[in-house]
């Protein structure tokens, strides 16, 4: 097949056509040195003809102040020319990248070709490329991070359920419970009244009274576990509240020879919350730190307040929790503790708190490592302490 026919310009037409052109365009003659560069061109860089006519390629590093994505450029073919990418720097310091497509134009016979190279400003396109990019990221780990949260609410969720049912087993038992209590309670103080206090017997009566009252004692953390409530709130002084809890735990930490330290400021603002479960949620933490810890240990209770809450850290110098059994210990019934460890518990009490502390609007976190101990956290708005409390504040 004959080539198309086409038309000759005359040369001189020819440059005016290529200097008119909007994309740059540079002619290198035979032996690599500029021939002709068009204005596009000039404006791009910021440079005039004059310093670019004449110069070698390898000069035109220094004139334009390229840096190659990869040095040397790595191009790729199309349609018999060679394409790649420049990085330029314009006079005024402005970073262009351009891609440059280079084709060879033939000589006459016996002499060597031309190469004419078109210049075209992608900095744009590049610019765009590089949001996507960035877009494409952020969305990925929007993606990644909403999936991570959907599991944790999915866990939550499934975790919450399960308390529900065991809470409400164990209210259905701690319902059982109380009947043969109450009437067990009822005979005692009749049998008491029957055994003259010098009977040598009278002893074992007060033991029986003893733990009665302590398996009531259950059977109500039973019932907070199914149904934790705010109890009536009013103004509470936290201070007075952890010294109150001291006094409560002293003899198990003398006993076990831990230390208490309380880094508690004078100027803390009252919550107004239900004095009893706020006494109970805090000598539980303090009684647990004392128990994690070791013999001669340190247990630190301090407290902070900002514009919003009052949090206050019960700190041990115990092993630490262990990453396996962490999920676990806000669980009813869920307990490390030994008789061997001279421990006793049934594992409510971590649950209790945590389920007290929500019920007064706050949160109740750890923080933990191993060898270096644990630290709970309790968090509560300064504004109203509780919902319940907000509805029964003292007039």
């Amino acid at each position: 097949m004959s080539e198309p026919p086409r038309a000759d310009l005359p040369i001189d037409r020819a440059w005016e056509l290529l200097d008119a052109a909007p994309a740059g365009v540079v002619v290198l003659d035979a032996t690599g040195r500029v021939r002709f560069v068009n204005r596009a061109l000039c404006r791009l860089a910021g440079v005039t003809a004059d310093a670019v006519l004449g110069r070698a390629v390898a000069d035109l590093r220094t004139v334009f102040e390229w840096d190659a994505e990869d040095s040397p450029p790595r191009a790729s073919e199309v349609d018999g020319r060679q394409v790649f990418d420049l990085c330029l720097r314009h006079v005024d310091g402005r970073r262009l990248w351009v891609q440059v497509s280079v084709q060879r134009l033939p000589g006459a016979v016996g002499a060597a070709d031309e190469m004419l190279a078109f210049v075209i400003d992608v900095t744009r396109q590049r610019e765009l490329e590089a949001r996507l990019r960035s877009d494409a990221e952020r969305l990925e780990a929007q993606v990644v991070e909403r999936s991570a949260r959907l599991q944790v609410l999915e866990a939550r969720r499934l975790q919450n359920e399960r308390l529900a049912a065991l809470g409400q087993l164990a209210a259905g038992v701690a319902h059982e419970i109380n009947n043969p209590l109450a009437g067990i309670k009822n005979a005692l103080l009749l049998v008491r009244d029957a055994v003259p206090l010098e009977h040598p017997d009278r002893i074992y009566l007060d033991m029986i009274d003893k733990e009665v009252d302590r398996i009531g004692t259950i059977v109500r953390r039973m019932y907070e576990v199914y149904r934790p409530e705010a109890g009536q709130g009013r103004e509470v002084d936290v201070r007075r509240v952890l010294d109150d809890a001291q006094r409560l735990i002293g003899p198990s930490l003398a006993e076990r020879r831990v230390q208490l330290v309380m880094d508690v400021a004078t100027d803390i603002p009252a919550l107004v919350v239900p004095p009893d479960q706020m006494l109970e949620i805090l000598e539980h933490l303090m009684r647990n730190a004392g128990e994690a810890s070791r013999v001669g240990g340190l247990v630190t209770v301090t407290v902070a307040v900002s514009a919003s809450v009052v949090a206050i850290t019960v700190a041990d110098q115990g092993e630490g929790i262990a990453d396996e059994i962490l999920p676990a210990i806000f669980d009813p019934f869920f307990t490390t503790k030994t008789v061997e460890q001279g421990l006793r518990g049934m594992g409510l009490g971590l649950s209790v708190s945590k389920s007290l502390v929500e019920a007064l609007g706050g949160r109740l976190y750890v923080q933990t490592e191993a060898g270096r101990g644990s630290t709970f956290t309790v968090v509560l708005p300064r504004d109203q302490g509780v919902a319940a409390g907000a509805r029964s504040k003292p007039r």
